[in-house]
């Protein structure tokens, strides 16, 4: 039953950090032309290097904090959440690891990205490894999504 309340409460904190929290931190991106890097599926050492320079000093420590107090803690609340809908949906243990193993490359993207950010102009090798980890990162929320889906079928086959 406590899943039920972990899912509805990271739905909620879900929405909250996607449509207001965020959104207030993209002005640090130097306009909306410029996408964050968390976003992208794949970015570049030029992508992080011109990221952070438009970001300037001030933007850089913002950056920082938004990462490590904001967007950390949400890859938290995702993993938790996934877990709890996979498990409502009669998920085994497979498939219930899958939204840790995604929150830890989010988690190491935004550390190794907050390093970049610390180090700037120094970027090598954080932000070789921040793109490979934001890259894993997303090709585990594809997965997911594709796990979601087969979990819902299969429940729905199955009968509720």
């Amino acid at each position: 039953m406590r899943c039920k309340y972990v899912v509805i409460g990271g739905i909620a904190l879900i929405l909250l950090v996607n449509f207001v929290i965020f959104p207030r931190f993209s002005g640090i991106y130097g306009g909306s032309g410029n996408l964050p890097l968390d976003v992208m599926f794949h970015f570049t050492v030029d992508d992080v290097r011109r990221a952070l320079s438009i970001m300037g000093e001030r933007g850089r420590r913002a950056f920082v904090v938004g990462h490590l107090l904001v967007d950390t803690p949400y890859a938290v609340v995702y993993a938790f959440t996934y877990v709890c809908v996979f498990s409502l949906l009669g998920a085994g243990l497979k498939f219930r690891i899958l939204p840790f193993v995604v929150a830890t490359f989010d988690i190491l993207e935004n550390v190794v990205l907050s390093v970049s950010a610390l180090t700037f102009p120094n970027l090598r090798p954080w932000a070789s490894i921040a793109s490979i980890a934001g890259t894993l990162k997303w090709m585990g929320v594809l997965l997911l999504i594709v796990v979601f889906f087969y979990l819902l079928g299969r429940r729905i086959l199955k009968g509720y």
